[in-house]
């Protein structure tokens, strides 16, 4: 919380296996039981995880009931039916929310995303959204553009197993900045 109190965000690069869904767990609940976030997006790159999350919420609430925030699943099969324009400015927005959306669905999930409005996202599996050109990585951008725009200080966070080793894709213009300065590959890792 302290780095985004900064307007800083982080980034958590443990390896599969580590707990980062309890890392998850708690940082969203951290950032909205401190009042720092109201609605917080969660992506993660599969079904799978996002239901083992809400199993972990379960757990380090101490049980479903005493869950202190509301957990909805966008890609939940209730919610789906709901996606069509109409039914979009309808969708019922609350605060002190965890909203979940697998990388899959993200593209599709845009203008909801949009409705919803988060203050705070916590990107599981964030590698998923490196490319910028495909459809998934212009959603991506476009949730980050407003959300700057949008609030003073929104809260980020990256969490991904795959933390910089090779093959190193990092954006030209980054790589460029340490070119012939150092090797090409020590270059490239100083631009991730």
């Amino acid at each position: 919380t302290q780095n985004n109190l900064e307007g800083h965000g982080i980034v958590i690069g443990d390896a599969t296996g580590f707990g980062k869904a309890r890392e998850n767990a708690g940082i969203t609940l951290d950032w909205i039981l401190g009042g720092h976030t109201k609605r917080v997006l969660v992506t993660s790159a599969t079904r799978q995880n996002l239901e083992d999350l809400i199993e972990t919420y379960k757990v380090v609430a101490g049980g479903e009931s005493k869950i202190p925030i509301k957990v909805v699943d966008l890609t939940d099969t209730k919610v789906r039916g709901k996606l069509g324009p109409e039914n979009i400015a309808s969708f019922p927005v609350t605060d002190n929310t965890v909203y979940l959306i697998d990388s899959n669905n993200f593209a599709a999930y845009t203008e909801l995303i949009k409705r919803i409005n988060p203050d705070g996202l916590m990107a599981d599996e964030a590698h998923k959204f490196m490319n910028a050109d495909a459809e998934r990585g212009a959603a991506w951008l476009t949730l980050h553009k407003q959300m700057m725009a949008t609030f003073e200080k929104p809260f980020f966070a990256y969490i991904t197993p795959n933390a910089a080793h090779m093959p190193l894709d990092v954006p030209e213009e980054y790589f460029r900045q340490y070119q012939g300065k150092v090797p090409d590959p020590v270059a490239k890792f100083y631009g991730m």
